[in-house]
């Protein structure tokens, strides 16, 4: 399940309100993003990149494992 801001509220990746059970896996993932940036304090567009890392699908996931994996690659969008 995917997440996003709209107005300043959490809505689902179709825009909807979040019903009971999107909310439950919203407040999960949630934990995860503010247990991963402990006392960091993060922009919207982190949070937002993190929770899409973190409900991405089987086809995001290898593309992000072939980017973390290709040294070359990795550097050039770090340092660009």
């Amino acid at each position: 399940m995917s997440f996003k801001i709209v107005n300043g509220k959490w809505v689902s990746a179709s825009g909807d309100k979040l019903n009971p059970i999107e909310a439950i896996e919203f407040q999960s993932s949630l934990i995860k993003v503010r247990y991963f940036a402990g006392d960091k304090q993060l922009s919207h567009d982190k949070i937002t990149v993190m929770m899409d890392i973190l409900n991405s699908d089987e086809e995001t996931d290898r593309t992000l494992s072939f980017v973390v994996n290709n040294k070359s690659l990795s550097k050039k969008l770090i340092f660009n």
